[in-house]
């Protein structure tokens, strides 16, 4: 039996490694379709992500396919003829395969099909500027600051960041092996099961829980308690689960968007101030999928109220504050403080995209404007101008204190 359940499982994994194997060779296809021999086939390594899964899917997604299809020809009409750009555009859509780094490939690619507009100047993408004239030159970084996009029509840089939830998907790995292990060990009985969220220190990446995993495991199978509303951890201070036992909860029930605001406002200049540039006008580009952020999924219509308070906090919140950006980030070199850092930046640009559940238009997206920056943005009229999806502008004329 044992060899019989070997070569089951054997087989099953072949299926799965050919699909797998596939989702590139179908991705390939598409490509050179619409680029033709401008397209170098991307190795079919037997890695995968959700965009070129979805693509690959015969049964479903075809909503997504629709929208992919339709931004990648619209972007390369757009680049057509200049050698450089189409060059680039390529590069970011072979990056679309890769499973590190889809995802921040692909939020490129939708800021640039929204914010490219007709008869004016294409936005140049893959900018380099000397790290000094950016805050990456007191973070150790020595050489050349990168912008993903320059609109030369308003003389604005900006770089685009997908809005992601890390951690939390880590942490959900931690609690499924751990309430697996005190099911089979008849801790906990299998059809009584709490609902968990995690409340969790800021950090950098996810690899704070990854390289502690087996030992966090541990430590929750140890104070786990049928009954026990909140278990802290001792190895990582401030991170503690909530047990729900009422019935199945969510993220969703329990957000705020004030309190969202709130946690992620220091974070955000930790992970992204070395792209804030000193002399000239800069804009953050955040772009929300749900395939890669579930906790901000505008239930209720709670986005647009998270990124306006957000932004008002990044944009306000420390101007009465004289702490330090070194310390919310050790590595920061200089004697700035966190709202000096704050007028460096320009404005913050939200896109929710909407490619995997129609919605009628392919982009929600706003736009905030800092009324405290040293160098502001022209918001008009470019940006009203902009003709993907529905769009919000605020540039807290009447709410800056």
């Amino acid at each position: 039996m044992p060899k019989v359940q070997s070569l089951i499982t054997h087989k099953k994994n072949k299926i799965l490694y050919n699909i797998i194997m596939e989702d590139k060779v179908k991705f390939n296809e598409l490509m050179t379709e619409i680029f033709g021999t401008d397209w170098k086939d991307v190795k079919t390594d037997g890695s995968t992500n959700n965009f070129i899964g979805a693509l690959n899917d015969p049964s479903n997604y075809d909503f997504f396919k629709s929208c992919f299809r339709t931004m990648v020809t619209d972007l390369k009409e757009l680049y057509k003829g200049n050698i450089e750009e189409t060059r680039k555009l390529i590069n970011t859509i072979r990056e679309v395969s890769n499973e590190k780094n889809c995802y921040g490939a692909y939020s490129e690619l939708c800021a640039l099909h929204l914010l490219n507009l007709p008869d004016l100047p294409i936005i140049t993408t893959d900018n380099s500027l000397s790290a000094s004239e950016s805050f990456a030159s007191v973070l150790g970084h020595t050489s050349e600051t990168n912008m993903d996009g320059y609109i030369s029509d308003i003389g604005l840089y900006f770089d685009t960041k997908a809005l992601r939830d890390t951690i939390t998907p880590q942490l959900k790995n931690v609690t499924d092996k751990a309430l697996k292990e005190l099911k089979d060990s008849k801790i906990l009985d299998t059809d009584t099961q709490p609902s968990i969220q995690y409340q969790f220190p800021y950090s950098e990446s996810e690899e704070f829980v990854k390289q502690d995993f087996e030992e966090l495991v541990m430590e929750f199978i140890s104070k786990f308690a049928k009954g026990t509303e909140y278990i802290s951890s001792d190895l990582i201070p401030n991170l503690t689960y909530i047990l729900n036992w009422g019935g199945v909860t969510s993220s969703v029930s329990s957000y705020s968007p004030f309190e969202r605001a709130e946690n992620l406002v220091e974070p955000f200049f930790v992970r992204y101030a070395n792209k804030f540039l000193l002399e000239k006008p800069f804009m953050l580009v955040m772009v929300n999928h749900p395939w890669f952020n579930q906790i901000d999924s505008d239930s209720f219509g709670y986005n647009e109220i998270l990124y306006r308070a957000l932004s008002r906090r990044i944009f306000m919140q420390f101007r009465s504050n004289n702490k330090k950006m070194s310390e919310i980030n050790s590595k920061f070199q200089g004697n700035d403080t966190i709202d000096d850092v704050s007028k460096c930046l320009s404005g913050i640009m939200f896109i929710d995209v909407h490619s995997a559940v129609d919605k009628g238009y392919p982009y929600n997206w706003y736009i905030y404007a800092n009324p405290r920056a040293n160098k502001p943005i022209r918001l008009f009229p470019y940006f009203d101008s902009l003709q993907k999806g529905n769009g919000h502008i605020d540039d807290f004329s009447h709410d800056n204190y």
